[in-house]
Parts: C-alpha cells; sequence; structure tokens
C-alpha cells in the first residue's frame, strides 16, 4: 500500500497489509497504525509530527528525511511469522536517518539483525530498552550503526560477549 497525495493529512490503518510506503507527501503530520505489515516506509513526509505505531506488528522499519518529527515511538512487536513460513522472521532491519528535528527515539521491537540510526542532527536520546535482541537468526550477522546523532555517552558497556570493557 503506497500513499501519494499532496492532500493527504492522515493516515490511520488497522489490518494485515504487506508493505505500507508514504514518501514526499509534504502535508502528511500525523501516522496512526495498529496494523501487521512486512515493511513500514515513511520517507520525506517533511510535515510528519505525529506517529503512533502501538499495537502493530512490523518487520523492517525506515524512517528517514521526516524534518518535522520529533519524537519517535517504536513500541510494536517484531520476530513476527508473516508470510507463513515454519519459523518466525529473525532478520528484521530498522533504518532511522537523517529525520533533522527528531530528538528522541524510542525503539522496542523484539530482534533486529541490521540497526541504523544516523544523521539525525537533534536526536541527543535513545531508549533501546524494549530492545530484546541484536539478531538472534544463526544465519544472519549482526549490524549497529548509531552514529552522526547529538548523542552524548559517559561509558557504554560490552556485556554481550563477556568483556567488560568500557567505552568512552
Amino acid at each position: 500500500l503506497t500513499f501519494a497525495s499532496a492532500d493527504l493529512t492522515t493516515v490511520k490503518l488497522t489490518g494485515y497489509y504487506l508493505d505500507i510506503t508514504s514518501s514526499g507527501n509534504s502535508n502528511l503530520a500525523t501516522v496512526d497504525i495498529d496494523a501487521t505489515m512486512d515493511d513500514l516506509n515513511l520517507t520525506n513526509n517533511d510535515n510528519l509530527t505525529s506517529l503512533d505505531v502501538t499495537g502493530s506488528q512490523i518487520n523492517d522499519v525506515t524512517l528517514t528525511g521526516n524534518d518535522g518529527l520529533e519524537t519517535a515511538v517504536f513500541d510494536h512487536t517484531t520476530e513476527m511469522n508473516y508470510i507463513g513460513a515454519t519459523t518466525d522472521d529473525k532478520d528484521v532491519t530498522v533504518t532511522i536517518t537523517d529525520n533533522l528535528a527528531l530528538t528522541s527515539l524510542t525503539f522496542g521491537g523484539d530482534n533486529v539483525s541490521t540497526l541504523t540510526v544516523t544523521g539525525n542532527d537533534k536526536l541527543d536520546t535513545i531508549d533501546f530498552d524494549g530492545l530484546d535482541a541484536i539478531s538472534t537468526s544463526s544465519t544472519v550477522d549482526a549490524t549497529v550503526n548509531v552514529w552522526d546523532n547529538a548523542i552524548t555517552v559517559a561509558t557504554a558497556t560490552d556485556i554481550v560477549d563477556g568483556l567488560t570493557t568500557q567505552y568512552a
């Protein structure tokens, strides 16, 4: 499902979709989704100021170039079995880039294999508390890129591979 209209101001969806894309909808201000889908792509919707995906099941997420969005909360479920396969999809990709007004990001999807959060010039608060795992797939290597944001980190501790080295 692709949205393309200069007059579109609000998207409210429930149900089941393969992919949802909104790109370049200059007047889109509100997205409220409580649906099941494979991919959510919100790109260059410069007046987008409200995003709600609570209750949704979404595999891949792309949030790029939405210059009016200040807060993004992704509290949906991932690692789902959308296409009737015998196992859940654990190869989930999250791309959150170049959202110039974004100051706060909360991402709580269950499982992610590729996580990219870059170029969000004002992003100074990130909360990954709800993220259960970075790649539990045995066939996919995890990739994490979080840089070129406004985050200040005093220390970070790598506890996953048994090391307790602190990075400053």
